[in-house]
C-alpha cells in the first residue's frame, strides 16, 4: 500500500519521536518489509517501547494506572448519575426503560474514558501510550477479579452477557487511547 509509510511513521511516533519513527520505517523497507512483516515489526516495536516505559518505571506507571482508573470511575459514576437525572427530568415516563438510562450511561462512560485518556497522557509527558496501557491492564485487572465474585442474574439484554461486555470495555479502552492520542499529536505540533 502506498499508505503504510507514513501509518506506520505515525503509529510509531504514539511510542517515540517523529524523527525515530521515520527512521526506523525507512530501515524496514531498505530491509525489503512487505506490508505483512512490516506491520508485524512496527507491533512488536510498539509492544517493546511500551513494554521498556512500563519496566523503566514501574510505580510511577501504577500511579498513572490508578490516577486514571479513579477518574474513569469517578466520571462515569458521576455522568451515569446525570443521565438517569437528565433523563427522568426531560423524559418522565423512561424511567420505565432502564435500557435508555443503561445506553446513556455507556455512552457518557465513553466520554469519561476518553477525557480520562487525555488527563492521564497530560501526566505522562513522552509516555502517553504507555501509560494507558498501564490503566487499561489495571481496568482489565480489576474487571476480571469483578466478574468472579458474584454470579450475574440472568437478563436477555445486549450488555449484560460476556459479548456486550466486552465490547462496552473495548470501546472504552479505544477512547482512552484516542485521548492520549490527542494529547500526544498536540505535543509534537507544539
Amino acid at each position: 500500500m502506498r499508505n503504510d509509510p507514513a501509518l506506520a511513521e505515525w503509529v510509531l511516533s504514539l511510542v517515540t519521536s517523529p524523527e525515530r519513527a521515520v527512521a526506523t520505517v525507512g530501515d524496514l523497507y531498505e530491509e525489503g518489509a512487505r506490508p505483512l512483516a512490516l506491520w508485524r515489526s512496527v507491533g512488536w516495536i510498539v509492544l517493546a517501547l511500551i513494554g521498556r516505559d512500563l519496566l523503566a518505571a514501574p510505580l510511577g506507571m501504577f500511579g498513572l494506572a490508578l490516577y486514571g482508573f479513579v477518574i474513569s470511575i469517578v466520571l462515569s459514576a458521576c455522568q451515569g448519575v446525570v443521565a438517569a437525572g437528565l433523563i427522568l427530568l426531560v423524559f418522565p415516563r423512561a424511567l420505565a426503560s432502564v435500557n435508555t438510562v443503561v445506553a446513556t450511561s455507556i455512552l457518557l462512560g465513553w466520554a469519561g474514558s476518553f477525557i480520562s485518556g487525555i488527563l492521564v497522557a497530560r501526566r505522562a509527558t513522552g509516555r502517553e501510550m504507555s501509560a494507558c496501557v498501564a490503566v487499561i491492564i489495571l481496568d482489565t485487572l480489576v474487571m476480571l477479579a469483578m466478574t468472579g465474585t458474584a454470579p450475574a442474574a440472568p437478563s436477555d439484554t445486549w450488555y449484560a452477557g460476556v459479548s456486550g461486555s466486552t465490547f462496552i470495555l473495548l470501546i472504552s479502552q479505544l477512547l482512552l487511547i484516542a485521548g492520549a492520542t490527542r494529547v500526544r499529536r498536540r505535543r509534537l505540533h507544539a
